[in-house]
């Protein structure tokens, strides 16, 4: 049956490896290995961490500062009669409020968003620090 699903173009499983095999390879040789993809893969860990501190910061001052002003905008009473919201607008309002609020945040070069960013980093960075500093339990019966 393995091989009729090969066939039609789907991918196979991939064999299971015995615990033989992994028991000849050194202990060693297996954390070597692992620090290594880890070290390669750090800059990419990097970059991810400022884009997730960048796409936070944006939420946040989309959330606190620009969708309250937009709210307040929509609840003010500036329509006359035939022009003002009906059933629907006044449902719908509060999502295309964030997506407006959203969509400016991203576009524009807010200060805030930056000054957040960098602080979200470094609280970040020192929740790593701080998590290095604290003593491993490596005992795996623990």
């Amino acid at each position: 049956m393995l091989s009729a699903v090969g066939e039609i173009g789907l991918p196979m499983p991939a064999p299971k490896a015995s615990a033989k095999a992994s028991a000849e390879i050194p202990f060693a040789e297996r954390m070597y290995r692992a620090n290594a993809s880890r070290n390669t893969s750090s800059l990419s860990l990097f970059t991810g961490e400022l884009r997730d501190a960048r796409s936070a910061a944006e939420e946040f001052v989309s959330l606190s500062l620009i969708q309250p002003i937009l709210a307040q905008m929509r609840k003010s009473e500036w329509a006359a009669e035939p022009f003002s919201p009906g059933l629907t607008e006044q449902r719908f309002g509060p999502l295309l409020d964030g997506v407006i609020s959203r969509r400016v945040v991203k576009a524009s070069n807010f200060g805030l968003v930056d000054a957040v960013a960098r602080h979200l980093r470094g609280a970040a960075q020192e929740a790593r620090a701080d998590a290095e500093l604290q003593p491993r339990n490596l005992d795996s019966n623990a």
